[in-house]
C-alpha cells in the first residue's frame, strides 16, 4: 500500500481521531462536574408531598403536573416504557411549594368540563 492510496484515508482518520478526543475530554469534564443536589428541605417536602398528592388529596391537574415536573423523559423499549426521572435542584420550582417569595408554582387549570366539547347524543 502507498501514500496515494492509503493517505487520504489516514488523514481522515488522524482529523476524526481529534475530534473524538476532544469530544472524551468534555465528557469526562461534564462526569467530573457533578451537578449540586437538591436542599435536603426539597426532599423533605417532596417525600411527604407526593404520596399526598397520589393517595389522597392531589387532583388530576395537579397529578400531571407533577410528573411533568419530575419526569425528565420516558423512553420506549422492547420491555416496555421506562421513565427517567429528573431530581429538581435547588432552582427548580415544585409544584404546590411555597418558593419563599409567597407564591406557589402556578398549576394548570381545567379548560374543559368532563364531557368535552360535543354534546352527548340523545340516546346513545
Amino acid at each position: 500500500m502507498d501514500d496515494t492510496t492509503a493517505g487520504p484515508r489516514l488523514a481522515q482518520l488522524a482529523v476524526e481521531l481529534t475530534q473524538l478526543r476532544a469530544r472524551h475530554a468534555d465528557l469526562t469534564d461534564a462526569l467530573a462536574a457533578e451537578p449540586a443536589p437538591p436542599p435536603l428541605a426539597t426532599l423533605d417536602y417532596l417525600a411527604g408531598y407526593l404520596p399526598q398528592l397520589i393517595t389522597q388529596e392531589g387532583s388530576t391537574i395537579e397529578r400531571k403536573t407533577a410528573i411533568e415536573t419530575l419526569i425528565h423523559e420516558i423512553r420506549v423499549t422492547d420491555r416496555g416504557l421506562i421513565p427517567v426521572y429528573q431530581i429538581p435542584g435547588p432552582a427548580t420550582p415544585i409544584p404546590g411549594h411555597n418558593t419563599g417569595d409567597g407564591e406557589t408554582v402556578r398549576t394548570m387549570q381545567q379548560q374543559v368540563g368532563p364531557v368535552g366539547f360535543e354534546p352527548t347524543l340523545a340516546g346513545s
